[in-house]
């Protein structure tokens, strides 16, 4: 059996984890943006003049130039443009490189929000600087005269990046070393009993061990042998396939029963990248096409090549009307671009709904464009009597380019490099090796961090709650998390304690802070609750105190203890606040 070089990649599977990561990357930033102030601006959890000084030199961030919102605001919307940029493949790797920096801004203005889905967000962005991202379904290719007619790419970088992809499942089988992943097989038990996490899909089976066991020991080989079944020299397409379905559906599985944030949603967009070159024929529909436009017209031009590229039709064929009499009467008689597919011609939208037919990627919306066919004919006719005008706009935007380029000999000798230096450092998070202190301060500047430690070595068995009582000045007792008038229950909250966060992001900053090696973060949190309050109250927080109600997970049979109580924090909004502490102690369970 022939050996296949197992290190390379198909650049439609570039694409398509370029879309996908570009998705996840707003789909992040509609998230954060609904709490902007309070995550990055100075009236937040974390004042520039309290992060500052903690953060070491080397981490930077652009917004550590202005503690406003409106700076935070502008920031997360260059950000924005930056993701769309990358989306329709415009500039692609000048907006990879925007991406990265406003990243790692990003991550070092509020750690306390970090999770693991965060790293390798980052880290895909990274690799793709080395990467032809946009050499397939991107504007970049489409204006290009020339691009690379293989499919089939492999450098240092598709290597670093596929073995990127699966460092993150190896080396967390390695650092997965407590006895509930193996032998006892009860990890998957005990995740699905922390109520922080658990979806109430998760929460309905938990308790099965006769699936729960198995299971366990499943995820566990997998993150161990998943990985080596990727990199086989034999059979390499085979062994892809079995490997890329079993870690798409484990992937599936923690949407479905666990709430991780978009971490899973990352790690299917790293694994679409083994996606072999045999799927991309089997979906492809080698259909004849022809598109017509007006000789002349540049912008007719280059509209056609965008269409061609972006709705995937490399077969396509673009020509000018005046080179068939026929096409030309057409064009006459309806002022209209014309496409020709198998001996029909179309003009205007339907010309666009039979181009969206034929495609591999646009055929959902061939029968929606069929159906508006009035206000596509609209919109045709005023773009195409507004054509000169477009065409000085996307000459400007969008000029003609001799040839797509690749990453060259430089690009690729830096991608080698921190192959290196990466793949070092994950030795070391599993190993006694040491780092050596200036690359390690090389890493951390660019926020390549990475320690792929998620439920290990164990899944911890102790989950909880929050609550937060506090008094008015007026003496009135307030439920200070929730906003509400009258003392907080200390009971379990009614369905699964996640209700009591917004989203993961939530979750993940309170945890931190019931920390010990997170006390320095209680002051400036609690300053930022009496903000709020006052904000948005009819009377000024006094004071409050911040409970942690631990719970313990017992081992599979056993009941389950009470739940035990941690006052992690007291706070005094005003100097009234201290006098009132004997009533807020009434309070305390």
């Amino acid at each position: 059996m022939p050996l296949t070089n197992p290190f390379h990649v198909d650049l439609r599977s570039l694409a398509l984890a370029r879309v996908s990561l570009a998705l996840v990357i707003l789909i992040d930033l509609a998230i954060r943006t609904q709490d902007t102030s309070a995550w990055l601006g100075d009236t937040g959890l974390l004042p520039l003049d309290f992060i500052v000084p903690r953060t070491e030199p080397w981490r930077w961030s652009l917004y550590f130039l202005n503690g406003g919102n409106w700076w935070a605001a502008l920031l997360l919307t260059v950000q924005a443009c930056a993701a769309l940029s990358l989306l329709v493949g415009y500039r692609t790797r000048s907006s990879a490189l925007v991406l990265l920096v406003l990243l790692i801004s990003l991550h070092n203005r509020n750690p306390l929000l970090l999770q693991g889905g965060d790293n390798l967000m980052l880290l895909l962005v990274f690799w793709s600087l080395f990467l032809p991202m946009g050499a397939r379904w991107s504007l970049d290719a489409a204006v290009s005269r020339q691009v690379p007619t293989e499919n089939r790419y492999c450098s240092v970088s598709s290597a670093a990046v596929l073995l990127q992809a699966m460092a993150v499942y190896f080396f967390s089988a390695f650092l997965k070393h407590g006895t509930e992943w193996i032998p006892d097989g009860t990890a998957i038990y005990y995740t699905l009993h922390l109520d922080q996490f658990a979806t109430p899909l998760g929460a309905a089976w938990r308790d099965a061990l006769w699936l729960s066991q198995p299971l366990t020991w499943y995820v566990w080989w997998l993150e161990l042998l998943g990985p080596l079944l990727m990199f086989s020299p034999v059979a390499n397409n085979a062994c892809r396939w079995a490997a890329l379905i079993a870690f798409v559906t484990l992937e599936i599985g923690f949407i479905l029963n666990l709430h991780v944030g978009l971490f899973p949603l990352v790690s299917i967009t790293s694994i679409l990248l083994f996606l072999p070159s045999g799927f991309w024929e089997r979906v492809s529909r080698p259909t004849p096409v022809k598109i017509y436009y007006d000789k002349g017209c540049e912008f007719c031009e280059k509209s056609c090549a965008v269409l061609k590229t972006m709705l995937a039709l490399p077969g396509a064929e673009i020509r000018t009307a005046q080179s068939d009499p026929q096409v030309l009467a057409l064009r006459d008689a309806h002022f209209s671009w014309v496409v020709e597919i198998d001996g029909r011609r179309h003009t205007r939208s339907t010309a666009m709904a039979a181009l969206l037919a034929a495609s591999p990627l646009g055929w959902p919306l061939a029968a929606p464009a069929r159906w508006l066919r009035r206000p596509g004919d609209a919109i045709y006719d005023w773009v195409a009597h507004r054509r000169q005008h477009f065409g000085r706009i996307t000459a400007f935007l969008l000029p003609w380019r001799q040839r797509f380029t690749v990453p060259g000999l430089p690009s690729l000798a830096v991608a080698a490099l921190f192959l290196v230096l990466l793949g070092w450092w994950n030795v070391v998070t599993v190993t006694s090796l040491t780092y050596p202190a200036p690359l390690a301060k090389l890493k951390d500047s660019l926020r390549l961090d990475q320690i792929w430690d998620m439920f290990a070595p164990m899944p911890t068995r102790d989950d909880g709650w929050f609550v937060m009582p506090g008094l008015l000045e007026d003496g009135r007792s307030v439920d200070v998390w929730k906003q509400h008038i009258g003392a907080p229950s200390f009971t379990k909250p009614a369905g699964l304690p996640y209700s009591q966060f917004d989203n993961t992001r939530w979750r993940k900053t309170l945890n931190r802070l019931w920390l010990a090696a997170n006390t320095d973060y209680r002051l400036p949190f609690g300053q930022w609750l009496c903000r709020r309050w006052d904000a948005e109250g009819t009377a000024l927080l006094a004071t409050f105190d911040i409970y942690y109600m631990q719970a313990r997970t017992p081992p599979p049979g056993q009941p389950a203890p009470a739940a035990v109580p941690h006052r992690i924090w007291r706070h005094y909004c005003t100097g009234s606040g201290r006098a009132l502490a004997p009533k807020l102690d009434q309070l305390s369970p």
